[in-house]
C-alpha cells in the first residue's frame, strides 16, 4: 500500500521511541471510532474462536497497530502482516523486536504471492480492499488462505459518503491511491458470498456520532494548526484535548453501539465454510 503523508508525520514524531509509538497506538485507538468498531468485532471472534494457539493474517501493515492489539489480547496469537512497502515492513519489524514480540512478523510481500493456503484462523483488512483493482481476486485470495470455519474482518468507504468524505478532508494531496469509490454494503456481502463465505454480516460506522467526533478530535485541531495563529494552537492542543477527549469517547461509544443507517464506512465479517457445509 502507499501511504500518506500524515503516516510519514507520525513517524517522525515516534522517532524510533516505542513509547511514542504505543502512545500513538492508543492515542489513535481511542479518537477514530473505526477502531472502536473493530475492537468490537474482533472480541466477538475471539470469544467464540478455538482455545488453542490462534494463527492470524493481516493485510497491510500500517503502523502495526493492530499486530500489537492482536498480540496483547492473547500472547499466544501468531500474527503474520504482509505488505509490499519495505520501509513499513522494516520499521515494523524493529519495533516489535525491541518489545521482545516474536508472535508478530511483517512480511515484505504482495498477498497474491503469499502461499500459505488454508493456515489462517482469521483475516484483517483495514481499509484495503479498496485500493485492489479486483475484489473478487483478493476475496479469493483471502478465502483460500483461511481455514475452515475461519473467519474475516474488513473494513471499507462506503459508495455513498466515504468516497466524498475522503477528497474533501484530502487537503494535503495525500499520497495513498484508492482504486475505488467505495462500496454498497449490499453489493459487498453479494461479491463475499460469491467467494463462498457464509454468516457474512455488516453495519456502518461513523455515522452521525462519529463523524462529529472526527470533526471535533482531528478536523478542527488540523485545521487550526494551519491558520495564522496555528503556534499557539498548537501549544494549546493538550489544554483543548483534555475538553476534547472525553467527548469523543463518548460519541464514539455511541456510534458504535448504535445501528447506524448510514455512515463513512462498513466492517464486515464472514466465515469460511466448514468441511461437509452445503451452503
Amino acid at each position: 500500500m502507499k501511504y500518506s503523508k500524515i503516516r510519514n508525520r507520525i513517524h517522525d514524531f515516534c522517532g524510533g521511541s516505542k513509547w511514542r509509538r504505543i502512545f500513538i497506538y492508543h492515542f489513535v485507538g481511542y479518537l477514530f471510532v473505526r477502531s472502536w468498531h473493530l475492537k468490537r468485532a474482533i472480541g466477538a471472534w475471539a470469544r467464540k474462536a478455538p482455545t488453542r494457539p490462534l494463527h492470524i493474517l493481516e493485510v497491510g501493515g500500517g503502523l502495526g497497530q493492530w499486530p500489537y492489539y492482536l498480540t496483547r489480547i492473547n500472547k499466544f496469537w501468531n500474527v503474520i502482516s504482509v505488505d509490499d512497502d519495505l520501509q513499513t515492513v522494516s520499521e515494523n519489524n524493529a519495533f516489535f523486536h525491541k518489545l521482545g514480540v516474536s508472535k508478530a512478523v511483517f512480511l515484505h510481500q504482495e498477498l497474491t504471492e503469499y502461499k500459505n493456503e488454508g493456515a489462517f484462523d482469521m483475516a484483517l483488512l483495514v481499509d484495503v480492499i479498496q485500493c485492489y483493482e479486483s475484489t473478487p481476486d483478493l476475496l479469493e485470495c483471502v478465502y483460500n488462505k483461511l481455514r475452515p470455519g475461519g473467519n474475516v474482518i474488513l473494513t471499507t468507504f462506503t459508495k455513498t459518503k466515504g468516497r466524498s468524505f475522503v477528497q474533501l478532508h484530502n487537503t494535503e494531496q495525500e499520497e495513498e491511491i484508492y482504486c475505488k469509490d467505495g462500496f454498497g454494503m449490499k453489493d459487498l456481502k453479494k461479491q463475499m458470498k460469491l467467494q463462498g463465505f457464509r454468516r457474512i454480516k455488516a453495519h456502518y460506522f461513523m455515522g452521525t456520532y462519529g463523524l462529529l467526533s472526527w470533526r471535533i478530535g482531528f478536523q478542527f485541531p488540523m485545521a487550526a494548526t494551519r491558520t495564522s495563529f496555528g503556534l499557539l494552537f498548537f501549544y494549546l492542543l493538550p489544554f483543548y484535548y483534555l475538553i476534547a477527549l472525553p467527548l469523543c469517547g463518548i460519541l464514539n461509544f455511541l456510534d458504535s453501539h448504535m445501528a447506524n443507517p448510514d455512515g463513512v464506512g462498513l466492517i464486515v465479517t464472514g466465515e469460511k465454510k466448514q468441511d461437509g457445509d452445503e451452503c
